[in-house]
């Protein structure tokens, strides 16, 4: 991740990107296996154990 006010910063991550095709690869299977990791359901279990946490419910 880059600073978006940060121009040099992109151009480097830009330049890696181009130079490491197998990058995009990478970032997008991490991505896959995270946003799998973080359905619905689990999204709400997890406000049910902070709620409960919290004794609100």
């Amino acid at each position: 991740m880059v600073v978006s006010s940060d121009p040099a910063g992109l151009a480097a991550e830009l330049d890696r990107h181009l130079a490491t095709p197998t990058l995009g690869e990478e970032m997008r299977e991490r991505g896959a296996a995270l946003a799998a990791e973080h359905t619905w359901g689990r999204v709400a279990d997890l406000y049910l154990d902070m709620y409960r946490a919290r004794s609100v419910i």
